[in-house]
């Protein structure tokens, strides 16, 4: 199959697409976009497709469709052996359940038949809104309420970031906003990060309530304190090898911190997304006992020798979680 190909249309009916394991969201939503639909992908139109699936998927659908993994309704899969299956909720089910979200543990995926979502004709209407850092109370408290009552509007969905910044002279004293209607395609375009940077992401997650997201913003600033006296961040933050796994290190210890405190205040979650999660987690070792054992099960049920555990690098191994 050619790089980033894709099928719509019959045998298909017009609510499902057949996407290559190579291509990129952008490619799905670029494709799909003439017929109409789109599909629950990427926010980032970088982001690739199996890469994005096998972690869940996270996307601007998620509160009315749930993840990206959610909609998949096969796998197209090359197992240890070399045989080639389908997996779906007829054939293979339990490889099929355990690829959303599993991490590549199990085979290669090479397509993905995933279900789409008709594209509103006017548009999705979204982008940036800057605040003021003064009203951090104000927002963090409506950003709670708001995630209380999701269920009464699952069509929206909302990032919210603080973020610091190196350019001076700056000085937000009401609402910016930087929003507008476009495509689906578009709208991921707008949210691609530059190339060629070092980024590190490190994942945690708690209960809704305004004292967590206070702890996390209240760690933040000492992290750019603690990095200040030992670099010069005139430019970038993170330029070097060393100096992203001195970060690595930092991130990593104000997760110990802040997952101490949310203990503490009875207001931890155990999960933790895969998908944004770093090398140094263990994501896979938060899904719950039952659901260990079920990946693990299913993993040596499909790959007798291990192949997928020490002759693949990428992903998060199930061998690793004791």
């Amino acid at each position: 199959m050619a790089r980033h190909s894709l099928s719509f249309g019959p045998p298909l009916s017009a609510a499902t697409a057949l996407l290559c394991a190579c291509a990129l969201w952008r490619n799905v939503y670029a494709t799909l976009k003439p017929q109409g639909v789109t599909a629950p992908g990427g926010r980032a139109s970088t982001v690739g497709v199996v890469g994005f699936l096998l972690g869940g998927g996270n996307n601007f659908f998620s509160s009315n469709l749930g993840l990206g993994c959610d909609n998949v309704v096969n796998f197209d899969v090359v197992l240890a052996d070399g045989k080639i299956a389908d997996a779906n909720w007829q054939e293979h089910a339990d490889l099929h359940k355990d690829f959303r979200g599993g991490s590549s543990n199990f085979g290669i995926v090479t397509r993905v038949e995933m279900q789409t979502v008709p594209e509103p004709p006017t548009g999705l209407w979204g982008g940036q809104i800057l605040y003021p850092l003064s009203v951090t109370d104000q927002h963090i408290d409506a950003y709670a309420r708001s995630v209380e009552n999701i269920s009464s509007y699952t069509a929206g969905s909302a990032v919210t970031f603080w973020a610091y910044t190196l350019a001076s002279g700056i000085n937000v004293s009401a609402a910016l906003h930087d929003t507008s209607v476009a495509n689906h395609l578009n709208m991921t375009v707008e949210l691609d990060e530059p190339q060629g940077y070092r980024q590190i992401w490190i994942t945690l997650t708690g209960r809704n309530d305004a004292r967590f997201i206070r702890a996390t913003l209240d760690a933040q600033p000492r992290s750019i304190a603690d990095w200040k006296v030992r670099h010069d961040t005139a430019e970038h933050m993170v330029r070097t090898e060393a100096e992203e796994r001195e970060a690595r290190v930092l991130l990593v210890e104000r997760r110990r911190e802040l997952k101490k405190y949310s203990i503490a205040q009875s207001i931890d979650v155990e999960w933790e997304y895969l998908g944004y999660a770093d090398g140094a987690q263990d994501p896979l070792s938060t899904y719950g006992s039952d659901d260990v054992d079920l990946v693990k099960s299913v993993a040596a049920k499909y790959d007798l020798e291990g192949v997928f555990q020490s002759r693949m690098p990428g992903g998060f191994k199930i061998s690793k979680v004791l």
